[in-house]
Formats: structure tokens, sequence, C-alpha cells
């Protein structure tokens, strides 16, 4: 099932304190963003919280073609803000 907006806020929030625990940005270690990805702006939230990565799953039940909405999502998000997915990663922190 879907994670409420509640939960999706939660694991947001912890990959942004993960982003800032020692060692953040020394490349020692990913963070990924992981739970309640369903769209293009989940991920691109998980990115801007400092996620280096995503994963998406249980969205690919319900939508077996997900991960490429999400991609192609992102390619947007990036094509319209004069972007690459690098980038954005941390960007809500600065």
């Amino acid at each position: 099932s879907e994670k409420t907006a509640d939960e999706g806020e939660l694991d947001r929030r912890a990959a942004a304190d993960a982003a800032e625990s020692p060692g953040d940005g020394d490349g020692l270690f990913p963070i990924v963003g992981i739970g309640g990805i369903f769209t293009a702006k989940d991920a691109l939230e998980f990115l801007l919280a400092g996620a280096t990565a995503i994963q998406g799953g249980t969205a690919n039940f319900s939508d077996p073609c997900a991960a490429l909405r999400v991609r192609d999502g992102i390619r947007g998000y990036c094509a319209a803000t004069g972007t690459d997915a690098a980038q954005l990663i941390g960007r809500a922190r600065r």
C-alpha cells in the first residue's frame, strides 16, 4: 500500500539527516532514498534532501512503467531548470 504523506515526509527527513551526518560529502557512503517514491516529485524530494541515489519498488506493482515515468520526470525537471541530477543532490540543504 502507498505510504501516507506523513510517512513519506519522515523518509525524506531521515535522508536529509543522514546527509548532514559526519562524513557528508566525503564520498565514504551513499545515501539511498527508499520509500514512498511513486512520482518524479517524490524522487526529486529525496535528491534535494541529500540522497545520492533513489530506489522505487512498490509503485512498479501498480504501474509497471513507474520507474520510466520517474526517470522521465527527473529529466524533464532538469531540462526545465538547466541542471542535472547530480547538481540536485542536497540542494535543499544549501
